[in-house]
C-alpha cells in the first residue's frame, strides 16, 4: 500500500509541474546535442502573476553538465516576455535553472526547478535521468524525500539503460545505506562488487576504466579497496596503459635521482603502439632528469616525445609544457637556445592557455569550461607577460641586454601578476636598476602582502628614509581591502546553539559566558598539517585580543578522528597559550556545515555568523580575523 502512495505522489507531481510549466517554454521540445535552444519566460503568464515586475531576468543553472556554458545567462526582453538562446553540446545530458533578479526568484517549485532534458530523437540520453537524480539535492535542499526521489531517478535510468553501470552502483549504494541487518548491507555489497569487478575485467588496461573502478568503491564506501586494486593492476597488466600510469607514479616518488632514471629508461622499453600516450609523463620526467644532469641533448629529445604524445591526445596543455621545457632549460643553464625558441612557441599559443577548470572524460576527450571574454583576455595577457619575462630572463642569461630590456618592459606593460613581477624583480636586481626592482616588490606586496621575500627585496631596494611611511601605507592598503571585502562576504547568519562544548578538564562551556561577545570560533584536529600551520596566527590574534572582555575564543578540537584525551595530549597546549576545547556534539558541526578544516566562524555580539573561512590561507588569516573581529567592534 505504502508503494503504491509514493508512486501516486510521483504522478501528481509530475502533474504539477507540467501545469506551472506554463510560464517557461523550452524549444525545441525535444532537444538534442548540437540544437540551438531557446528558453522563454513568460511573466505573469498564470495566474500567480510572478515576474511581471522585473526589469531585468538571469537564467541561472542550478545543475548542469553544460559546462561550456556560463553559470548564469542574462535574458533579453522580447515583447513582455524574456528569451536566451544557446547551443546543446556535443556531451549535453541535463540542466536544471530557475530565474533571478537580485533577491527576486522563480522556480518551478518550492522543490523543483526548471529543466533541459537532452534527447536522441525523443529517447533521453544515457545518463538522463541519473544526472537527474543528482540534481535533486539542488533542487529540493534538505526537504524530506529527496533519497526516495534520487533512487527512484536511478530506477528510470536502468529501465531505460540496464547496463548503465553507475546508476547500477547508485541504486545499490541505496539499498546499502537502508539495509536493516547486517545480512542485508552485504547483500548489497556483494553485488556491488561484482558489477565493480565486471567493470574492472572488461578493459583492466586503460585508466579511464579504472578510474570508473575506482569511482564505484567510492560510491560503495570501499575505499580501503583502492590500494589493493592498484596492485592487481600493475602485478597482472603492469604493460596497460593503467599499468605504466601507475608504474610511474611508483617511480616518482623515489627519492633516489640515479634510481628514477634506470627505472624510467627500462620503462621506455616496454612502450608500444597500444599503450604509448601512458609514457607521456615518463618522457616527461626523463627530461627534467637529463636537464639536471646537463644532458641537454638527451634531455631535448625528451622534451619533444613528450609533445608528440600530448599532441597525439589533443592536450590544451601544450602551450603550457612550451613554457616549462623553456624554464626548465634556463634553470639548469642548458640549450638557452632551444630554450628561447620553446618559449617563443609558447608565446604563439599565449591564447590558447587553459582557463577555468578543463574537465576530462574518456567517452568526451579535453572539455573546457565557460570563460567570460574578459577573464579570457585578463588569461591570454598573464600568459602573454608571463611568457615574455620568461623570455627576458633568457635573453639576460645569453647576455643579449638591450632585447631583455625590451622584453621585460613589454611583459610589464600587458600584467603585473606575480608571476611577472617575480622575473621582473630578479631581472632588475640583477641588472641593478633598484628603483625599477622596488617597483615590481610594491606591486607585488599590493598582491600579497605577507610575501616574505618580496618584502626583504623592497626593504633591500626601495630608499632608506621612505620605508617607515611605505610600510604605514602598505598596512593602511591592505586593511581597507579586508574590510571591503569581509563588508561583502557578511553572512547573517543565525548560528546554532554552541552546545557540547567542553574544556580540557570536560566541563561543558557555560552559554552565558558567551552572550553579548563576539565569538572566534576555530575548528582543528590533531592529525590535520593546516590546522597545525595556522596556529601561530591564531595565537597571534588571540594576543592582541585576550584582555578584551567582549571577544572569546572557542579554539576547539573538531572530533573529527580525535577524542577528548587527543585533545588533551596535544602538545601545542603547552606552546601556545590561548583555551582549547573539544566538540562533544557531532551535530554543532553538521549544523554549521563545513567538511574541512581548519575552519573558522565569527559570530557577532546577536548570536549571527558574519564570517566563515575555510581551510588554512597562510599569514592572511590573521590580518582577517583581526579585521572582522575590528569590523564587529565597530571599529
Amino acid at each position: 500500500m505504502k508503494k503504491i502512495f509514493f508512486v501516486g505522489c510521483i504522478v501528481l507531481f509530475a502533474l504539477f509541474a507540467q501545469s506551472q510549466a506554463t510560464r517557461v517554454t523550452i524549444m525545441p521540445e525535444f532537444p538534442q546535442r548540437g540544437d540551438m535552444v531557446t528558453v522563454t519566460y513568460h511573466p505573469g503568464l498564470d495566474s500567480s502573476g510572478k515576474g511581471k515586475e522585473q526589469e531585468a531576468v538571469q537564467l541561472v543553472f542550478s545543475y548542469s553538465n553544460l559546462y561550456e556554458l556560463p553559470g548564469k545567462i542574462t535574458m533579453k526582453r522580447s515583447g513582455e516576455a524574456w528569451t536566451t538562446s544557446f547551443p546543446i553540446p556535443r556531451y549535453g545530458v541535463y540542466a536544471t535553472f530557475y530565474l533571478q533578479n537580485g533577491e527576486w526568484t522563480d522556480k518551478l517549485s518550492s522543490t523543483q526547478h526548471y529543466a533541459i532534458a537532452v534527447y536522441n530523437k525523443k529517447k533521453r540520453v544515457e545518463n538522463g535521468y541519473l544526472y537527474n537524480g543528482y540534481s535533486l539535492p539542488a533542487q529540493m535542499g534538505k526537504a524530506p524525500g529527496v533519497k526516495a526521489a534520487q533512487r527512484a531517478m536511478y530506477e528510470e535510468e536502468l529501465k531505460h539503460y540496464p547496463n548503465n553501470y553507475e546508476a547500477k552502483l547508485r541504486l545499490l549504494s541505496t539499498e546499502l545505506n537502508a539495509g536493516k541487518t547486517p545480512e542485508e548491507e552485504q547483500l548489497a555489497l556483494k553485488k556491488g562488487n561484482a558489477i565493480i569487478a565486471e567493470r574492472f575485467y572488461a578493459d583492466p588496461y586503460k585508466m579511464g576504466n579504472i578510474n570508473k573502478v575506482t569511482m564505484g568503491y567510492l560510491i560503495m564506501g570501499e575505499s580501503d579497496r583502492l590500494d589493493s586494486i592498484r596492485k592487481v593492476i600493475v602485478q597482472r597488466y603492469p604493460k596497460g596503459m593503467a599499468g605504466i600510469e601507475l608504474r610511474t607514479g611508483e617511480i616518482a616518488n623515489l627519492d633516489d635521482e640515479q634510481e628514477q632514471l634506470r627505472k624510467l629508461q627500462a620503462l621506455l622499453k616496454e612502450r608500444t603502439p597500444a599503450n604509448e600516450e601512458a609514457f607521456a609523463e615518463v618522457h616527461e620526467m626523463l627530461f627534467e632528469l637529463f636537464a639536471k644532469n646537463k644532458s641537454s641533448r638527451e634531455a631535448l629529445q625528451h622534451a619533444r616525445n613528450m609533445l608528440a604524445l600530448q599532441a597525439k591526445q589533443n592536450s590544451p596543455y601544450i602551450p603550457v609544457s612550451l613554457k616549462s621545457i623553456a624554464e626548465t632549460l634556463l634553470k639548469n643553464k642548458i640549450a638557452l637556445d632551444s630554450s628561447a625558441a620553446y618559449a617563443s612557441r609558447a608565446l604563439a599559443l599565449a591564447d590558447k592557455f587553459p582557463l577555468g577548470l578543463i574537465r576530462y572524460f574518456p567517452e568526451t576527450g579535453f572539455i573546457p569550461s565557460f570563460v567570460s571574454e574578459k577573464d579570457r583576455k585578463a588569461g591570454t595577457d598573464k600568459a602573454k607577460a608571463n611568457t615574455l619575462a620568461l623570455l627576458a630572463m633568457i635573453r639576460q642569461e645569453q647576455k643579449r641586454s638591450a632585447l631583455a630590456a625590451t622584453l621585460m618592459k613589454e611583459a610589464l606593460q600587458l600584467s603585473r601578476d606575480k608571476e611577472t613581477l617575480t622575473q621582473a624583480l630578479k631581472f632588475y636586481e640583477n641588472t641593478g636598476h633598484k628603483p625599477e626592482a622596488a617597483s615590481a616588490a610594491w606591486d607585488m606586496l599590493m598582491l600579497t602582502p605577507n610575501d616574505t621575500m618580496a618584502l626583504n627585496a623592497f626593504k633591500r631596494t626601495e630608499q632608506t628614509d621612505l620605508l617607515p611611511a611605505k610600510m604605514v601605507e602598505l598596512d593602511t592598503v591592505w586593511t581597507r581591502r579586508m574590510r571591503a571585502s569581509l563588508n561583502s562576504e557578511r553572512l547573517n547568519k543565525k548560528a546554532p546553539a554552541l552546545e557540547g562544548l567542553l574544556d580540557m578538564e570536560g566541563n561543558p562551556v557555560s552559554a552565558a559566558s558567551l552572550q553579548n561577545k563576539i565569538v572566534i570560533l576555530n575548528f582543528w584536529a590533531t592529525w590535520c598539517v593546516p590546522c597545525m600551520e595556522e596556529m601561530p596566527y591564531m595565537q597571534k590574534v588571540y594576543t592582541q585580543y585576550k584582555n578584551n572582555p567582549d571577544v572569546v575564543f572557542l579554539v576547539t578540537n573538531s572530533a573529527a578522528r580525535n577524542t577528548l584525551q587527543d585533545a588533551q595530549k596535544w602538545a601545542g597546549r603547552k606552546k601556545y597559550d590561548f583555551p582549547v576545547y573539544f566538540a562533544s556534539e557531532p551535530k554543532l558541526t553538521e549544523q554549521l556545515g563545513f567538511q574541512v578544516i581548519p575552519a573558522t566562524f565569527i559570530i557577532d555580539k546577536n548570536g549571527m555568523i558574519q564570517f566563515r573561512m575555510i581551510g588554512f590561507e597562510g599569514a592572511t588569516i590573521e590580518k582577517k580575523v583581526s579585521v572582522a573581529i575590528e569590523l564587529l567592534k565597530g571599529v
